[in-house]
């Protein structure tokens, strides 16, 4: 047989918490009051007190049978935090390596773009010295050309001068 416990009030605990957070807080004090390793009258009485609850219909051998079911209830207890705290590790887990690997895709992308980029500014600066070495060359050319073009001209106007200057 179930003990019975029941609240002082009937009104609930609280107008935010329904009927399965009433439940709850009665299991709760049940628990409280089932695991206790010995059971006086001066003890249960600051019990109630302090819980506010009376506990019609919980009996010294039902304490004991509900003592000695303690360590089952414990181990599956036990099992079951162990297999959801388990699920919720392993959930993390894999969250926290998918954006690892999220982040180093993104860094090697990055790193990709950057080298495709200096690789083209290379490309331009490599054409730009081609196209200035071209334009020095032909600098060069120019010059060339029109100092023969004076050398031509020069000669071909003056008539042939000793070193005095004077005219043969």
């Amino acid at each position: 047989m179930e003990p019975e416990i029941t609240p002082k009030s009937t009104k609930p605990v609280g107008a935010h918490r329904g009927a399965e957070r009433q439940e709850k807080h009665e299991q709760d004090m049940l628990l409280f009051v089932v695991f206790v390793p010995f059971v006086d009258s001066i003890f249960c009485l600051r019990i109630r007190f302090l819980l506010g609850c009376s506990f019609s219909g919980i009996t010294l051998a039902n304490l004991r049978s509900r003592t000695e079911a303690f360590p089952v209830e414990l181990e599956k207890a036990a099992k079951e935090t162990e297999a959801r705290i388990a699920a919720k590790l392993k959930t993390e887990h894999q969250f926290e390596k998918q954006m690892l690997s999220k982040d180093s895709e993104a860094a090697c992308r990055l790193k990709d773009q950057m080298i495709a980029s200096l690789e083209a500014k290379i490309q331009n600066q490599e054409d730009l010295i081609r196209q200035l070495s071209r334009k020095a060359d032909e600098a060069g050319l120019s010059v060339q050309n029109i100092a023969l073009k004076a050398l031509d001209s020069g000669v071909t106007r003056r008539p042939a001068t000793d070193v005095r200057g004077d005219e043969t």
